[in-house]
C-alpha cells in the first residue's frame, strides 16, 4: 500500500493505492512493468467534465505516441504477424470511441457512458470509493499503462533507461505543478510498479 498525494496551489487530496494481483498487475501474464496514473479535475469535483476528459484523452494520446514507447509497451496481435502497443487499460477511451475522422471526438451523452461503469467492478475500481448509482461522479479516475519484460531484443538496463526519460522528458515536463499552462484542467500523478 502506498499513498498517492495529489495537490495543486489549491487543493490537496491523499488516496491509498494497492496494487492488485489481477489482470492489471504486470507481474502476471508475460507483461513487464505497470505505470499506474490517476488523474484528478485540477479546479475540484468530477473528472467527467468535457475539459478534463479531453485533456485527459490528450494526455493518453501523447504518452501512447512518445518516441520509443512502442518498443517497450506490451503488444497485442492486430493481425497475422502484426503486433501493436496494447491500449491502456483506461475508462478514458469509452468517451472517445471513435475512429477515423471522428478520432478525438467526445461523446455526446458522458451521464451515459458513466452510467456504463456500474456494471463493471473492474470499470468502478478505477474511480473514487463514492462513485454509486447515487453518485454519478468521481474526483479520480486511473489509468494503467502496462510494459512488456526486457527480451533477448531489449535489455533490462534499456528499459530503465527508456523508463527514466519517459518520467524526466514526458511526466514530469508536462506535471501541472511545473507546466500548468499544458494542462490547465487535470492534474496527474504516477506510480510504476516493477
Amino acid at each position: 500500500k502506498q499513498t498517492i498525494t495529489l495537490e495543486d496551489a489549491s487543493f490537496q487530496m491523499e488516496i491509498e493505492s494497492t496494487t492488485h494481483t489481477d489482470s492489471r498487475n504486470l507481474q502476471s501474464g508475460g507483461k513487464g512493468q505497470l505505470i499506474s496514473i490517476l488523474y484528478q479535475n485540477r479546479n475540484g469535483g468530477t473528472v467527467f467534465t468535457p475539459e478534463t476528459l479531453y485533456e485527459i484523452y490528450d494526455f493518453e494520446q501523447a504518452l501512447y505516441n512518445y518516441p520509443g514507447f512502442d518498443r517497450y509497451c506490451y503488444q497485442t496481435q492486430a493481425s497475422i504477424g502484426v503486433y501493436k502497443c496494447a491500449m491502456f487499460d483506461s475508462l478514458i477511451s469509452r468517451f472517445f470511441p471513435y475512429g477515423g475522422s471522428r478520432k478525438g471526438r467526445l461523446v455526446e451523452d458522458i451521464l451515459e457512458v458513466v452510467e456504463g461503469f456500474l456494471d463493471s467492478p473492474r470499470d468502478i475500481s478505477k474511480l473514487d470509493q463514492y462513485f454509486s448509482r447515487e453518485n454519478l461522479s468521481s474526483n479520480i479516475t486511473k489509468s494503467f499503462v502496462y510494459l512488456r519484460q526486457p527480451s533477448y531484443y531489449q535489455s533490462k538496463q534499456s528499459q530503465d533507461d527508456f523508463l527514466e526519460t519517459l518520467f524526466t522528458d514526458f511526466l514530469w515536463k508536462n506535471d501541472l505543478k511545473r507546466n500548468p499552462f499544458v494542462y490547465p484542467n487535470m492534474i496527474y500523478t504516477w506510480a510504476n510498479t516493477h
